[in-house]
């Protein structure tokens, strides 16, 4: 037979040599009575009112009562030999049992209920054989939430409206357990703290139950909805917000002015108990209207980010959170706190599509962003890119506005379409996506986007734009531009590059960017663009095939320039080869009227037999061919002229100078075509005689001052031949198999030379 529990000779002593937990006697009723009548206890517990001795006898019976029954324990906590509180296991199930307790005013904080909250549960454990033990507590009682967390109890959630507390009021219940299985006697998680951090201007401290609010505004309801609190629903935002630090899982810092400690706005770091990423952290911020514009959040991150960093000592994190990384999300259109960020030396990490909900609203773009300890935050620091007013003029060179939103008018046209990317070119319905990646570009300091303004009227014509800053090298950039259709053909792209590439040059202490090189990417057929580009004193650098993808889906090659800051501009800028007048000879520059007689002359059977031309000319391309060949460019295709009559504009012929080589350049070679109706009138021997006698003059008197001129013949073109033997030139040789004709077949080429003629 199993005897009958004996009381209280049977109940189990438990102590760790501080504390011992005992059967309660008679001689602790004073104290039961005075702890029963204590405000904070009367505030969680339902007590009969007032608590005196004859309540206090009835509940030592209740306690003898459920001793005998197995079904609850209760234990007189005992401290240096006086009573000290009451603590009880309840039997739940077969498994499971509930711990609860009660300290007497005079030992708390002393860590005495959190030591009988040890020895219970391992006499749970351990005797009992229990798998679990739960605990439970009014929403709000953090002494008791305390003595649990530092047993190794986990808090699972709160139970709505499940009791009542002392003054009979509903409330809330926390829930939490401790597993026979898990560690005993320490705590799970860090219990957060806010460390008080200071800087001369503010102060990070912790929320406090009195703190004076202001009103929020549209943006912070836009931004951070939920996140900042108003006076009526402070006290519960409090809570919730205390409630995430007490479970690890996040901590929280008023910023506050250091002077008055009145509220400024709210600093926090969340997710620090998510497994997957232990050791990282979400950083969030808002702040007060009258806050903002102040720098306040930087100054914030500043003091916060070595905290975050520090190693933790304790559960508190009172010296630090002991995090490897920092993390902040941000909407796409809050542009304010990507600035910030952008300051505090965060790296922009990705952007997601549509996730982020606000309400009813529909989804959003956001971004995140990251720091890590080991990054240099003060090197990854990026400011935004200044966007200053430049003027010539006509123009105006300022910083984009939402009022400069383009009419119909100004939709991208075919040439915009084939050689811009797609979206490059706003069109009005595009035109707000367009503005905030500008604006996007200029706060990542990467971009200086000036929208080109008619001086007068303030009108937006096209756009100009440094990009890529720092890229590559550091003091690179690549320009970029584009007029509106119908700002075109008046040389204003040519104005605004002229004023922006000296921006660009211009030291920092000037007020310039302190750029040291310039790029350029254009269309190979994007003739116009190139002009502009050497006529501001860039070389073309190289070109490559399928660079680009036009709007319509096709591929295209590029073209590359570049210049350099201490380059001499005014020698590399494109000019118009001299008009050279002779007796019987007129050489101009190619015009753009000339396409037509081009394209008929490559029409002709037998220039299309000497010479590699398209199969079926367009005028296209022989507008192409008068772009490439209508200026001075030595490096490329040379010097180039149209052959005209003395006294005459009329298209008759093309003669130029190429192929240089040599220091100076030293050596060129003359190339020549006539149209089928100038032929036989001895106007290519002319040509020829003027363009040699060009090349070969010295530079003192206005010419190219080459050393020599060579001219290939393909053997059996006996009118070429006879050019060359009119103009002075020397047969040097054959090049055999040297020369594939129009029709295919390889023939050799007959070398000839020029010297200049000594004086």
């Amino acid at each position: 037979m199993t005897r009958e529990f004996a009381y209280p000779d049977d109940v189990p002593v438990l102590t760790d040599g501080t504390v011992t937990l005992r059967a309660h006697r008679d001689s602790d009723i004073p104290r039961i009575v005075s702890n029963c009548n204590d405000p904070r206890t009367l505030a969680w517990l339902s007590l009969p009112r007032p608590y005196d001795e004859t309540c206090a006898r009835e509940f030592l019976a209740t306690i003898r009562q459920h001793w005998c029954s197995g079904k609850q324990q209760f234990w007189a906590l005992d401290v240096d030999g006086e009573y000290a509180g009451t603590i009880n296991l309840h039997h739940r199930s077969p498994a499971a049992g509930e711990l609860g307790y009660n300290g007497h005013p005079s030992v708390r904080g002393r860590g005495v209920m959190t030591a009988a909250a040890r020895l219970v549960t391992a006499y749970a454990f351990d005797v009992r054989h229990l798998s679990t033990v739960t605990w439970r507590a009014g929403r709000g009682n953090w002494a008791s939430r305390r003595v649990a967390w530092a047993a190794g109890f986990t808090v699972d959630g709160v139970w709505p409206a499940q009791s009542t507390d002392g003054s009979g009021n509903t409330e809330d219940l926390w829930i939490g357990h401790l597993d026979a299985s898990a560690p005993r006697g320490v705590p799970a998680h860090p219990w957060w703290e806010p460390t008080t951090l200071e800087s001369n201007s503010i102060r990070l401290r912790a929320w406090r139950d009195d703190e004076t609010l202001q009103a929020t505004d549209d943006v912070a309801q836009h931004f951070v909805e939920e996140m900042q609190p108003a006076p009526e629903t402070y006290a519960d935002w409090l809570l919730q917000r205390r409630e995430r630090m007490a479970a690890g899982s996040a901590v929280f810092w008023c910023i506050a002015d250091s002077t008055s400690d009145q509220a400024l706005g709210c600093i926090q770091l969340l997710h620090l108990d998510a497994m997957l990423t232990r050791g990282s952290g979400l950083l969030g911020y808002w702040l007060y209207p009258s806050a903002r514009g102040r720098g306040v959040v930087g100054e914030a991150i500043e003091l916060l980010r070595p905290h975050a960093f520090a190693d933790r000592s304790d559960n508190s994190g009172s010296t630090g959170v002991g995090l490897h990384r920092l993390q902040a999300g941000t909407d796409v259109a809050n542009r304010a706190s990507a600035r910030v960020l952008r300051r505090a030396g965060f790296r922009l990490a990705g952007e997601e599509q549509g996730v982020l909900t606000y309400g009813d609203r529909a989804p959003t773009g956001g971004r995140t962003w990251e720091l890590l300890a080991t990054d240099d935050a003060a090197e990854q620091r990026v400011s935004p890119a200044v966007v200053p007013v430049l003027e010539t003029d006509r123009l105006r060179l300022r910083p984009w506005r939402e009022s400069d939103l383009p009419g119909d008018e100004d939709r991208p046209d075919e040439a915009a379409e084939r050689f811009m990317p797609a979206g490059a070119m706003p069109s009005p319905q595009t035109f707000g996506a367009w503005l905030t990646r500008q604006a996007d570009r200029r706060d990542s300091g990467s971009a200086i986007s000036w929208c080109i303004a008619d001086r007068d009227d303030d009108r937006a014509l096209g756009n100009i734009a440094l990009f890529g800053i720092g890229q590559g090298t550091a003091t690179s950039a690549e320009i970029g531009y584009w007029l509106y259709p119908s700002a075109r053909h008046a040389g204003r792209l040519q104005e605004a590059l002229e004023v922006a590439v000296n921006y660009a040059f211009s030291p920092a202490s000037h007020g310039g960017a302190g750029l040291t090189r310039l790029h350029a990417a254009t269309d190979l057929d994007n003739l116009a663009s190139q002009a502009i580009l050497r006529r501001a004193g860039f070389i073309r650098w190289g070109t490559d095939r399928r660079a680009y993808t036009t709007s319509s889906g096709e591929f295209s090659d590029g073209a590359y320039f570049e210049v350099l800051d201490d380059d001499d501009r005014e020698a590399q800028r494109a000019v118009l080869p001299p008009v050279l007048d002779f007796p019987d000879i007129r050489l101009r520059p190619l015009r753009a009227t000339d396409a037509e007689r081009i394209r008929q002359t490559w029409a002709d059977p037998i220039s299309k037999h000497w010479l590699d031309l398209p199969a079926h000319p367009t005028q296209q391309e022989a507008a192409a061919y008068i772009g490439r060949k209508r200026y001075v460019d030595v490096p490329t295709h040379g010097v180039w002229w149209a052959i005209c009559l003395p006294g005459s504009a009329d298209f008759a012929g093309a003669v130029g100078l190429q192929n240089f080589t040599g220091s100076g350049p030293s050596t060129g070679e003359l190339g020549y075509w006539l149209h089928p109706e100038a032929r036989r009138r001895g106007l290519a021997s002319a040509a020829a005689e003027a363009a040699a006698t060009y090349g070969l003059m010295p530079r003192a008197r206005g010419g190219l001052g080459l050393d020599r001129l060579v001219l290939h013949v393909a053997d059996g073109n006996a009118a070429s031949l006879r050019i060359a033997q009119r103009c002075g030139f020397s047969t040097i040789g054959r090049a055999h198999n040297a020369e594939r004709l129009g029709d295919g077949s390889v023939v050799d080429l007959l070398l000839f030379e020029r010297l200049p003629v000594s004086d």
